[in-house]
């Protein structure tokens, strides 16, 4: 090994600066493609791991997803694979997403359970579940000792190696209110992502 790298010259390393930019106002990206499914994306802004609103706003989303599934695929039928979630990553963002053959439809009925979730239209019970989900997502994922190593140096790249000592805590600390207040702080802009039939898709966003 010393003979490959010998003449590899060593340099400091400097961590990258982020910036995460805060999205206003909605845009629209439509692209046409002859498929049989439409597919819409929402991406919205988020908080960072290291943010104390973290949890909240995780928790939130974690409602909107389970409501989107709800709503779009048991109860109305117009799409297989509705939800959101957070990515987490140095400029985290959230997504909300959607596939159906009918757009329109589908896209009045997204914002509609993104507007209840908003004015938070759910009670302590759903949050309760909300907490035990994530409590045995977390619980099972701790099983092995890879899993274990790289949620520790994840948490630690994103900022320090607690935040993950300390998740279930943080999660079962979240109230009603810190969700509610949580999604009305970060959702204030988003980018519309629409592939698909084009002139379906512009008249579903009218």
């Amino acid at each position: 090994m010393q003979t490959s790298f010998s003449a590899l010259k060593g340099k400091d390393y400097i961590p990258p600066n982020y910036t995460n930019k805060t999205l206003t106002g909605e845009h629209l990206v439509i692209e046409q493609r002859d498929i049989a499914t439409n597919y819409m994306s929402c991406i919205m802004n988020a908080p960072a791991m290291m943010n104390a609103d973290y949890y909240a706003f995780v928790l939130a989303i974690n409602a909107l997803s389970g409501s989107l599934n709800y709503e779009l695929r048991t109860k109305l039928g117009l799409s297989y694979a509705p939800g959101a979630y957070v990515k987490v990553q140095q400029i985290p963002y959230t997504s909300m997403f959607v596939s159906t053959t009918q757009p329109k439809k589908a896209f009045k009925a997204m914002i509609a359970v993104y507007n209840d979730i908003r004015e938070g239209k759910y009670g302590e019970r759903y949050l309760e579940a909300l907490k035990k989900d994530h409590r045995d997502r977390y619980y099972r994922h701790q099983e092995s000792a890879g899993s274990i190593v790289k949620d520790l140096g994840d948490a630690e790249v994103l900022g320090d190696f607690n935040i993950n000592e300390n998740m279930v805590a943080n999660f079962n600390k979240v109230s009603l209110q810190d969700m509610k207040t949580s999604f009305a702080k970060y959702l204030k802009g988003a980018i519309w992502i629409y592939l698909g039939d084009e002139q379906v898709g512009r008249a579903a966003f009218q």
